[in-house]
C-alpha cells in the first residue's frame, strides 16, 4: 500500500505531498493583464473616440473591475437596448472593443460600459436560454473584446465625454452628464490654450472655447442647442465667471425691475426737501412681497461696494429718526470682490456689518431693515431669482 504522503502522476510516477503544493502554488498564482495579453488573441479595429486603428484583445469578461474612473452617466441605456445589443453580439458578434487601463491584477473599465453590460447579460444568462444563446459569436466563450487605454490621465474625462455623445446605441449622455463632462474637461486644463488659461479669458472668449469644445466632444449639445447649454453650465459653475461692476443707474435700474414693493420707477419717490429724505417710497407691499395692514414709507438706499461706506447708514438713520420720513429703510447692494467665487463671503461679511450696526442702537431701532443683493456675474443673472440674495433683518 502507498504510503499516504505520496500521489500518483497521470504517467504512474510517485510525488511527494511537497510536489503537490509546490505545484498548487505555481498554477494559483495571481493574475497578470499584462502576461496574459502576450498570448491572448487579437484584432486590429477602428476606435471612434480616439479616431484610430487600435488593437484590440480578447480578455477575461470576469477581470474587468469598474473602479472611480470608470465611465460615469446619469443614465444608463435603457434595458431593452441592452438585450438587443446581446442578441446582436450572440447572432453577429461584437463589433467594437470595450476600453480597460491595465494595473497590477485587473482590467479597469474606462469606457464601453453599455457593450460590456450586453456581453454580460449573454454570460449570467439571467433568463435561463440554451447554451447557445449565450455566447458572443466572434469571441471565445467568458471573453470579451478590449483594446488598451494608456493616456494621459488628464485627458480621459475627454475621450470618455466623446464616447457618451457618440453612442452606437443612440442614446447620447443627457445634459446632466455633459454638464459634469465639461466641469471636468476645463478643470483639467483643455480648454488653456494661446498662452492664456480658461480662467483668465473674458466671458465671451470663455464662452468661444467652450462651443468649439462641445461642437466636437458633444455636438449633440451644439449649434443651435449650445446656448441652452452653456447658460445652464454658468448658472452651476458661477464662480468662474467675472464679476459685474455696478454704478447708482445699474443698481436703480435693476431695483425697478425687480422689488416686491410694486415700484416701477425712479420718479415714484415722494419728493424730498433733505438729503436724508431722497429716494423715499410709499408702498402697500412688504419685503417679501405681501400685502401691508396700512401703506407704509420706505427709504431706499444704493450701496456700491458695501453698506458701510461713506455717509449710506448715517443717511438712513437721517431719514428714520431725524427727519421722520421713512418707516423702513432697505439696501440694494453691491459687493465688490476680485472673483465671482468670492461674491457669497462678500455678501456674508456686509450683512454682518449691517447686523453690528443694528445691534449698535439700543431698543428695537435699526438702521436698516432689509437687504437685496443684486445678480453680480453671468450665471446670477441668467437665474430664475431676481436677487442674488435678499435679507431681512
Amino acid at each position: 500500500m502507498k504510503d499516504r504522503t505520496e500521489t500518483t502522476t497521470p504517467n504512474g510516477k510517485d510525488r511527494t505531498v511537497a510536489q503537490v503544493i509546490n505545484t498548487t502554488i505555481t498554477s494559483s498564482k495571481v493574475f497578470s493583464p499584462r502576461t496574459f495579453l502576450i498570448t491572448a488573441k487579437t484584432r486590429q479595429n477602428y476606435d471612434p473616440v480616439l479616431d484610430e486603428w487600435v488593437t484590440e484583445y480578447q480578455i477575461p469578461h470576469d477581470k474587468v473591475v469598474f473602479d472611480d474612473k470608470s465611465q460615469n452617466r446619469d443614465t444608463g441605456t435603457p434595458q431593452g437596448k441592452t438585450s438587443s445589443l446581446s442578441h446582436e453580439m450572440n447572432t453577429v458578434g461584437q463589433k467594437t472593443g470595450i476600453k480597460v487601463e491595465i494595473n497590477d491584477g485587473d482590467f479597469l473599465m474606462r469606457w464601453g460600459n453599455t457593450r460590456y453590460g450586453g456581453v454580460d447579460k449573454l454570460y449570467t444568462n439571467e433568463n435561463g436560454l440554451d447554451e447557445q444563446f449565450c455566447v458572443v459569436k466572434n469571441c471565445d466563450k467568458g471573453m470579451i473584446w478590449a483594446s488598451i487605454w494608456d493616456g494621459k490621465s488628464k485627458d480621459l474625462c475627454r475621450m470618455q465625454a466623446r464616447e457618451n455623445n457618440l453612442h452606437e446605441t443612440k442614446t447620447p449622455a443627457n445634459v446632466h452628464d455633459n454638464l459634469r463632462s465639461m466641469k471636468e474637461i476645463i478643470d483639467n486644463g483643455h480648454l488653456d490654450y494661446d498662452g492664456k488659461d480658461f480662467d483668465d479669458c473674458d466671458d465671451a472668449e470663455k464662452e468661444k472655447r467652450a462651443r468649439k469644445e462641445v461642437d466636437t466632444t458633444m455636438p449633440f449639445f451644439g449649434g443651435k442647442k449650445f446656448k441652452s447649454f452653456w447658460n445652464k453650465y454658468k448658472k452651476k459653475n458661477k464662480p468662474g465667471f467675472q464679476v459685474e461692476s455696478q454704478d447708482l443707474k445699474m443698481l436703480q435700474n435693476h431695483f425697478t425691475r425687480a422689488n416686491p414693493f410694486g415700484i416701477s420707477s425712479m420718479s415714484e419717490a415722494i419728493a424730498a426737501d433733505s438729503k436724508g429724505a431722497r429716494y423715499v417710497f410709499e408702498v402697500e407691499h412688504d419685503i417679501l412681497g405681501n400685502k401691508l395692514p396700512a401703506p407704509e414709507r420706505v427709504k431706499i438706499i444704493f450701496p456700491n461696494n458695501g453698506t458701510d461706506k461713506g455717509a449710506i447708514l448715517q443717511s438712513a438713520f437721517s431719514a428714520k429718526y431725524v427727519h421722520k420720513v421713512a418707516d423702513k429703510v432697505y439696501g440694494v447692494v453691491a459687493v465688490n470682490p476680485s472673483q465671482a467665487k468670492l461674491l457669497t463671503k462678500f455678501r456674508n461679511d456686509d450683512i454682518v456689518v449691517q447686523m453690528k450696526w443694528n445691534d449698535s442702537i439700543s431698543g428695537s431701532q435699526t438702521f436698516i431693515d432689509g437687504a437685496f443683493y443684486v445678480p453680480q456675474c453671468e450665471p446670477e443673472r441668467l437665474a430664475t431669482d431676481h436677487w442674488a440674495k435678499v435679507v431681512k433683518f
